[in-house]
């Protein structure tokens, strides 16, 4: 059967119309025996949102002339004075992060109607240190006793769930019965319980078995749970498969790992702070996210044959693992895999074609790497503070070397960069402060912002003839540079690039650079002599602040502007050309420049009122500093409809704009204040600052002659003459002052204007 769209439309309007919308809680208020409350209704029943502050609380029975049923998210969340609390017979849940953080909570009366009990419902509780929980709980939430001061838990028989980490580092919990209902534990739920030496487990549970005080699923292929308080050495038995969270901050000294298990589950033996020694079987896969991160006394992994991949952050934190051996095949090793670690030396197989983000970074005893020949890719971070490196053959395939690679590897003394490498990332090699030379080859495109910042030894660098970009803070702070030739194809060099470069002597900038960044050379104090070329069109904020040495600037022809503080304590500087194309000069950018004798300033700058005492008084130019104008005021813009004299849009369009980053060109075809075009006020006559001046022009023929109409008629002010092209490819405009034969064969019209005399 087919339907329209309208009557498929109409029914479901029907549809919707005929179900009545679901009842909107409603919250509301109440004072009940001198305690505020804070509630919602729906469904017939009443929820606490917020309870009071005191430190016994009585949980009224019913509000708003309904049963209270729920203890809402955050019900009580912080109430550091709350000590003890009664909830009323009809509660069934006990919502999320409900109690957590009541620090001070000693004694919860929780009913027999209570079903649930959210996440982290009573984290951090430490006060707390025994619960009766009733028949007919069925679940407990992620996190819900975390911290808590627990000391015997019996579980009722109604449990069916306990979710992961649920009483995660109840440290002072010495009992735990498991009933026989319970069917899931979820990872780490017992977790960091270090006072815990044994798990009971009801004989008639199907899905859990307690052998010798481990907690094992009945088939035996897992380990659910190992008390953390069982310490020596444990063999896993044979035909285990899983081991997911199960030593989890235990006190085990010693693992042997059984040939059954395939992989080491994420956070397996994490926080294993007493673990000495594992002995890894040789049918392991992966070794797993975290799987011993921060076991601080575990001193070497011998890495078994078939290993693919070690994850993330997998010995994180093993302070005083000294050896590893890696095995032939493995292909990837994640992020922060062996970060703070011991390691003296590491050798990386060939077949390891991934490296995490800061897989080594803070190795700071390592000396010796080898790492894979086909290595494409150095992550970010990768040997970030690894004080004790001092060189590193890098593989001839490297193409990137990712951000803050080697940052901070103050003994990193040499290094040798790959012909292959075409990126040198974010801060990759900044605060070595011993390297003392580098070359950069010439596959390299760009120098990564803050790449060799703060090198402070660094006084050789070969630049590549690729090398088109320098990023912000490159070289800042290398002061031991003294001079630089930098390739003809740069065409960018960030902010503060040679920020603080005191000993820069020379620094001849190519002829095509486009881009020069703020605060650039900031603190050059040896820079005498700079060229900026002509393409670049701005000197930035602090470009040249502090170099007092700097006694000739040459600015580009191409320069367009020149923000605050340019040059300021630039106390060496005699002279000053601005371009022409500037439009004006920032505030301070003169402050201190206590030497400038002279500024030339283009000519058509004589056309401002104040220009003097602008310079002096927003730019900071010494008082004594003589202006003097070069060159001629141009005669008119060239590529404005109407060609409109440069002293015109002087006197009334450039204090519009302010002082704009544009050419006359520009400023002639942007709009004035009554909505017109520079350019058509102009011909107008009119003040384009004026918003309600108008002015149109329309044309028409009348027996075949033209009627020029203006409005408003601006009688002689104006004298307008029709011209027309028969094609608009004609490269020449015909003025028609005189009717011709026909107009039939004119097809494009304009105007042109004749000014009288004195017009300025």
């Amino acid at each position: 059967m087919n339907f329209s769209a309208r009557t498929i439309s109409a029914a479901l309007g029907v549809l919707v119309a005929a179900i009545p919308p679901a009842p909107r809680a409603s919250a509301a208020t109440a004072t009940v025996n001198g305690m505020s409350w804070t509630y919602e209704i729906a469904d017939g029943t009443a929820t606490i949102t917020r309870g009071p502050t005191n430190a016994i609380v009585v949980v009224p029975a019913s509000l708003g002339g309904v049963a209270v049923t729920r203890i809402g998210s955050a019900a009580f969340f912080d109430h550091n004075s709350l000590t003890s609390v009664r909830l009323p017979p009809d509660v069934e849940e006990i919502g999320e992060k409900a109690f957590a953080y009541c620090e001070a909570l000693a004694s919860v009366e929780p009913p027999a109607a209570l079903k649930r009990i959210g996440d982290s419902a009573f984290i951090n509780c430490s006060s707390l240190e025994s619960l009766e929980f009733p028949e007919g709980l069925a679940s407990i939430g992620s996190s819900a006793f975390v911290r808590c001061g627990l000391r015997k838990i019996r579980l009722p028989g109604s449990l069916s769930s306990i979710s992961p980490r649920a009483f995660d580092r109840c440290s002072a919990l010495a009992e735990l019965y498991l009933p026989a209902g319970l069917a899931e534990i979820g990872q780490g739920a017992f977790a960091r319980c270090n006072g815990l030496s044994e798990i009971t487990v009801d004989p008639d549970n199907t899905s859990f078995v307690s052998d010798g005080g481990v907690l094992f699923t009945r088939t035996r292929k897992r380990i659910v749970f190992y008390p953390p308080a069982r310490s020596g050495a444990y063999a896993v038995p044979e035909g285990v498969e899983d081991i997911s969270g199960a030593f989890l901050g235990s006190a085990v000294t010693a693992v042997s790992l059984p040939e059954s298990l395939k992989e080491i589950s994420p956070n397996a033996f994490e926080d294993c702070s007493k673990l000495e020694t594992v002995a890894f079987p040789e049918g392991l896969a992966r070794i797993g996210d975290s799987a011993f991160r921060t076991c601080s006394v575990l001193r070497e992994a011998i890495i078994p044959a078939g290993v693919t991949a070690i994850d993330r952050w997998a010995f994180d934190h093993c302070w005083k693992l000294a050896e590893v051996s890696l095995p032939d095949g493995l292909e990837e090793i994640g992020r922060g895999a062996f970060a703070f670690t011991h390691l003296t030396s590491v050798e990386i197989p060939d077949s390891v074609k991934t490296l995490g983000y800061e897989v080594f970074s803070s190795c700071r005893h390592l000396t010796d790497v080898r790492l894979p020949s086909g290595l494409v890719e150095l992550p970010g971070h990768a040997f970030s503070y690894c004080n004790a490196l001092e060189s590193l053959d890098l593989p001839g395939t490297l193409a990137t070397i990712g951000d803050n690679a080697f940052s901070s590897c103050t003994n990193l003394a040499t290094v040798e960069l790959p012909p292959a490498l075409t990126e040198i990332g974010t801060w990759g090699f900044a605060y070595c402060t011993r390297l003392a030379a580098v070359a950069i080859p010439g596959s390299v495109v760009r120098i990564g912002d803050g790449a060799f910042r703060s090198c402070k030894n660094l006084a050789d660098v070969a630049f590549g003839t690729g090398l088109e970009a320098i990023g912000a803070d490159g070289f800042r702070e290398c002061a031991s540079l003294r001079t630089l030739d930098l390739p003809e194809g740069l065409r960018e060099i960030g902010g503060g690039a040679f920020y603080g470069c005191s000993n820069l002597v020379s620094l001849p900038l190519p002829a095509g650079l486009t881009s020069l960044g703020g605060a650039a050379f900031v603190n050059c104090t040896s820079l005498s002599t700079l060229t900026i070329p002509d393409p670049v069109e701005t000197i930035g904020t602090y470009t040249f602040v502090g170099c007092t040495n700097l006694s000739r600037l040459v600015l580009g022809a191409g320069l367009r502007e020149i923000l605050p503080v340019a040059f300021e304590n630039c106390s060496a500087l005699e002279t000053l050309t601005i371009p022409p194309l500037v439009r004006d000069i920032g505030m301070w950018s003169f402050e201190g420049c206590t030497s400038l004798g002279t500024l030339f300033l283009p000519a058509r700058w004589q056309l401002r009122d104040g220009l003097a005492e602008h310079l002096v008084d927003e730019a900071h130019l010494p008082a004594t500093c003589d202006i003097v104008f070069y060159g001629d005021i141009s005669g008119s813009t060239t590529s404005s409809p109407v060609p409109v004299p440069y002293e015109w849009l002087e006197r009334h369009v450039v204090s519009l704009y302010g002082m704009a980053a544009c050419d006359y060109e520009e400023l002639a075809l942007q709009d004035a204040e009554n909505g017109m075009p520079v350019w058509q006020c102009y011909l107008a006559g009119l003040d384009p600052l004026d918003g309600e001046a108008r002015f149109r022009a329309t044309v028409s023929f009348r027996d075949g002659d033209p009627v020029i109409t203006p409005d408003p008629d601006l009688g002689d002010a104006r004298t307008y003459t029709l011209l027309a092209k028969k094609s608009i490819q004609d490269p020449d405009w015909t003025p028609l002052a005189s009717p011709p034969d026909s107009f039939s064969g004119w097809h494009c019209f304009r105007l042109s204007v004749s000014l009288p005399d004195g017009l300025p």
